[in-house]
């Protein structure tokens, strides 16, 4: 009796043994399978992603400038390495410059109406100086100013 037991006890190690092998090759299979399915997923997303990279151009060029506003050649050379090294495409540099743009002909124009008030200012004052100045001024300023002119 001790024989038939350990011939079952065999026979069931050896169908586990079969049943687990099977199992764990099965196990490796899918195993690869799925990591070649994301080493394709991952290679595909990289094409996609050079295919929806912005095209930086070889250089750059700015044709369509407001009114004012103007880049030298120099400013164009020492600008365009940092476009490039942005990635910027024509489009966003084009952005970029007509904001640039509308910054400074602001700052430039707040500057010009500053020199105004300034020169404003400073006309005022010396005409109040010159009225009130004892020798050219007072009852005798109109007097003098018609001279001079």
């Amino acid at each position: 009796m001790t024989d038939a037991v350990d011939t079952a006890t065999t026979t069931a190690s050896g169908n586990e043994s079969a049943t687990s092998e099977a199992v764990t090759t099965e196990q490796q299979t899918a195993a690869t399978e799925q990591g070649q399915q994301q080493a394709q997923q991952t290679q595909q997303e990289k094409q996609e992603q050079q295919a929806a990279a912005p095209v930086v151009p070889e250089a750059y060029s700015f044709s369509n400038l407001p009114d004012g506003y103007s880049i030298s050649d120099e400013q164009l050379a020492a600008f365009s390495p940092v476009l490039k090294e942005l990635g910027l495409t024509q489009e966003q540099a084009d952005k970029l410059v007509a904001f640039d743009a509308q910054r400074s002909l602001a700052a430039q124009e707040a500057s010009q109406q500053q020199a105004v008030e300034f020169r404003n200012k400073q006309v005022g004052e010396w005409e109040t100086a010159l009225r009130n100045d004892a020798t050219f001024g007072g009852a005798n300023f109109d007097a003098n100013v018609a001279v001079a002119q």
